[in-house]
């Protein structure tokens, strides 16, 4: 699947800091889908990922709404967890 990445880099503080605030932005501006985050260490840094999405696709809308906030915002390749996957009719947009 898919998720759209957020931040990389070698500061772990700075990976949890972004991934805290995306969790509170999100609640506030997006509505029709609570995106997880997960923050993990692959040599050489940190990096924060969002959502779970199966087609690419859907993964490019998100990260487009991403970008008004996380102007960093690309799709990558990873395992996701299927039950985070939203519907394919489900409608997700930025409230303000």
């Amino acid at each position: 699947g898919y998720r759209v990445q957020i931040y990389s880099g070698p500061d772990v503080a700075l990976a949890d800091t972004i991934a805290k605030h995306f969790r509170v932005w999100s609640s506030a501006n997006i509505d029709g889908y609570i995106a997880e985050t997960y923050t993990f260490f692959k040599a050489p840094h940190y990096r924060v990922h969002v959502g779970d999405f199966h087609a690419r696709e859907r993964a490019i809308e998100f990260s487009n709404l991403l970008k008004r906030r996380f102007r960093d915002s690309w799709v990558v390749y990873d395992r996701v967890n299927p039950y985070n996957v939203p519907a394919d009719t489900t409608m997700i947009y930025i409230i303000r």
